[in-house]
């Protein structure tokens, strides 16, 4: 085999293999699942509607012929929604982790008349907003879930060589992990085309192996966490309290014990050779200027003792002051007329010790 006969087939199984990977990017394929499970899965058809009375009973509607069994019809009629699916996921992440990544892959299901005007088609995932409801196939038009594009939407993406759709469903998967979510983890695929576009396409389901996803979610910041620097939100782009505006100056109502506003930080003095008369170089005034760091001060003596040792101080100064006149300057009961209580005791213990010693060596 030649060389450029070589590289022809080395580029054709590269191709194969980059055809058959399905979502390259993401390395999610049809019949895969990471990082979550998939619950439940239904589809609603407009043509399945009950009447508006509700003591007349619906008559039983017939199977959507052009939606194959074990599929997930998407939908458009002339612009209007004709058949949309939703999917439950459970997430294996904590409530209040970021995700990393979400994302859902779908085959096109490629028997006849399943799929109609798919390179036309526009479907949009976008979250369920109630927190629960009943799966099924070709279910009631009225008993549909219902969803909010405008919160959180993904497009999918087709690729017209192997039928797969892909959605990155992050900013959907985002809502999930809220700590104040209300809804379901659920998402709906639902048509987005214009008036007076139509088009079906019917998803291969989990029976048939068709779904794959892949969810990664980070674990949630520690409590008490430091904020990103500057304050507020790191994509909030409004200016933190307390902050610089544009003439320079901080805001005058701060917390007490806040640090000081970066506009009252003492700045560099103006240059010596200025003219008198002439003002300096544009920059920060320096009358609120505060020292970078003020000197502590000692804290006093008593600031130690507590409250009760401020009782017992008087009485503690006061006994010292009793044994000070009872006992003499080395510490021994002082002599004199005006010896009481204790003093005068010793005072005989010892002369009647002294007397009977006299009288042992006489």
């Amino acid at each position: 085999m030649s060389a450029p006969t070589r590289a022809a087939a080395l580029a054709t199984a590269t191709l194969l293999v980059l055809l058959t990977t399905g979502a390259a990017d993401a390395g999610v394929r049809p019949g895969t699942a990471k990082g979550a499970e998939l619950v439940k899965t239904g589809w609603w058809w407009a043509a399945n509607d009950t009447p508006l009375d509700a003591t007349v009973a619906a008559p039983p509607q017939p199977a959507a012929p052009n939606v194959p069994k074990g599929t997930l019809p998407v939908s458009s009629a002339g612009g209007d929604p004709e058949k949309f699916s939703a999917l439950e996921f459970k997430l294996s992440g904590k409530p209040g982790g970021m995700v990393e990544t979400a994302v859902l892959v779908l085959r096109e299901n490629t028997e006849p008349g399943a799929t109609v005007n798919a390179d036309t088609a526009k479907i949009l995932a976008c979250p369920v907003t109630e927190s629960f409801w009943a799966d099924g196939a070709s279910g009631q038009w009225k008993a549909r879930p219902t969803y909010d594009c405008d919160l959180a939407s993904a497009a999918g993406e087709r690729d017209p060589r192997t039928g797969l759709w892909t959605f990155d469903l992050t900013p959907v998967a985002s809502l999930w992990t809220s700590p104040d979510h209300q809804g379901s983890t659920s998402v709906a695929l639902v048509e987005a085309a214009d008036a007076p576009e139509s088009f079906q396409v019917a998803f291969d389901g989990p029976a048939k192996e068709g779904v794959g996803f892949s969810f990664a979610v980070g674990a949630p910041p520690p409590s008490g966490s430091l904020p990103v620097a500057g304050g507020g939100s790191p994509h909030s782009g409004a200016a933190p309290s307390g902050s610089l505006g544009a003439s320079g100056t901080g805001s005058s109502a701060g917390a007490a014990g806040s640090a000081p506003a970066l506009a009252d930080t003492p700045q560099a003095a103006p240059p010596a050779d200025v003219p008198a008369g002439e003002p300096a170089a544009a920059g920060p005034a320096l009358e609120n200027a505060a020292p970078v760091a003020a000197p502590v001060a000692a804290p006093p003596w008593y600031s130690g003792i507590p409250a009760g040792g401020y009782v017992l101080l008087p009485l503690a100064l006061g006994l010292a002051y009793l044994m000070m006149l009872a006992l003499g300057p080395d510490a021994q009961p002082a002599a004199g007329p005006t010896q009481r209580g204790v003093s005068r005791a010793l005072e005989r213990l010892r002369d009647a010790g002294t007397a009977i010693t006299s009288r042992r060596q006489s």
